[in-house]
């Protein structure tokens, strides 16, 4: 099963820092304790750079680690964020990058402006959303369902194993994961 596109807004997190964050300052950005830190950085391939004794990671690794913490909420596993190619993200080890890196760069740019159209939504969509994950066999975490659709956490948990609503099937799949189908027309 494919990993949905990572979508900064809906990740829930603050806008990635123009300075370098610090190993605390990243866990407090996805509320974890370091020990569940350093295996999200290793799935990542993101080491960041060492002073002194801290260690200090760039925009484009703290962007890397958002995803990977989206990932996660969505309920998949640190072995399936492992396996998404961390070339998408361009790197700053030189000033003149190569061509690999400027289109890496293209891609990422291109990502924060869907990002930030996606902020100027449509009433459509909550629909193209939901087609889009029941076409992909999406399995969504309550959070991002709720986020999808407007309704609240607590809303969803109290709906039964499967419901449905604005023309789909919300079926519940494990805990806090969800499956949307399109309803049939009869």
């Amino acid at each position: 099963m494919a990993l949905p596109p990572f979508d900064p807004v809906l990740s829930g997190l603050p806008s990635i820092p123009d300075a370098e964050s610090s190993v605390s300052d990243l866990c407090s950005r996805y509320g974890i304790a370091r020990q569940s830190l350093y295996p999200r950085l290793n799935a990542c391939g993101v080491s960041g750079e060492k002073r002194a004794q801290r260690t200090f990671f760039s925009a484009a690794e703290v962007f890397q680690l958002d995803a990977c913490h989206y990932y996660l909420s969505l309920g998949y596993g640190l072995k399936e964020v492992a396996q998404v190619s961390s070339t998408d993200v361009p790197t700053e080890s030189s000033p003149s990058l190569p061509s690999s890196a400027s289109s890496s760069l293209a891609v990422l740019t291109d990502a924060i402006a869907q990002a930030l159209d996606r902020r100027s939504s449509s009433p459509l969509d909550v629909y193209r959303d939901l087609g889009e994950a029941a076409d992909q066999s999406y399995l969504l975490s309550t959070t991002a369902l709720a986020s999808i659709i407007g309704f609240s956490n607590s809303t969803l948990h109290g709906w039964n194993r499967v419901e449905e609503r604005f023309g789909f099937i919300f079926s519940r799949f494990g805990q806090g994961r969800w499956r949307v189908s399109r309803q049939s027309v009869v």
